[in-house]
């Protein structure tokens, strides 16, 4: 879990996490974001705080989805080796490392969003 001023994320690979498209990751002002920019009101900070929020969700994608295959070895009965074992131990912590990014620009996001005018 990610603790960021008063949110909590559990986007992790903890014991518990539930396997989970990475659409259901975006929060309400990514998804806002996404409805302006469609119909053509995003201002340009607007733009480039959605595209860094986008570029995240890119990432923790990209590494969620290469663990996934990794793991997928090891439920075809194949032990992971310990490079592979360390790989997803890598990516496992840059997610986290992601994940807190991910807020503060999702923040940032908001913020601008709620300016009027």
């Amino acid at each position: 879990k990610v603790q960021l001023g008063s949110r909590e994320v559990s986007w992790g690979f903890g014991d518990d996490a539930e396997e989970v498209d990475s659409g259901d990751d975006i929060g309400d002002a990514v998804a806002e974001a996404r409805a302006m920019k469609e119909a053509g009101t995003l201002n340009e900070k607007q733009d480039k705080a959605l595209e860094k929020c986008e570029k995240h969700l890119g990432r923790l994608h990209n590494l969620r989805d290469e663990v996934k295959k990794i793991r997928a070895k090891e439920d075809g009965g194949a032990e992971l080796t310990q490079g592979q074992q360390a790989q997803i131990d890598k990516n496992e912590a840059r997610v986290k490392e992601i994940e807190v990014q991910m807020l503060e620009a999702e923040e940032g996001l908001a913020e601008l969003l709620n300016v009027k005018g």
